[in-house]
């Protein structure tokens, strides 16, 4: 009663979305060495450390922001169960994407 739907839920809602984003950062940046571990054309530099570091950095930039605390592990959470769900299908649907290297 009496407050701005703007001013009251938009600062929240912009956080949980620039958290989100930074975490699909973070993860972007841990798919990067995952995906190049066991290619032989790697680059130590290119593929290990620089998005290692990355990942480190957004990780801890994201879990730093006290305020956000339960929203980042929300976010975390949600992104896991997604991505686990899409594994499960894709192993159903197309065998070969789930062929052991």
């Amino acid at each position: 009663s009496g407050l701005d739907p703007y001013s009251t839920f938009a600062a929240g809602l912009i956080g949980v979305g620039t958290l989100g984003i930074v975490a699909l950062q973070a993860m972007a940046s841990v798919a990067v060495v995952v995906f190049f571990r066991n290619r032989a054309d790697r680059k130590v530099w290119q593929c290990v450390v620089a998005p290692g570091i990355g990942a480190l950095g957004l990780g801890l930039t994201a879990h730093l922001t006290g305020y956000m605390h339960s929203a980042f592990w929300f976010v975390v959470i949600c992104m896991f169960a997604s991505g686990a769900l899409l594994w499960w299908l894709g192993e159903e649907t197309h065998p070969r994407l789930n062929v052991p290297t």
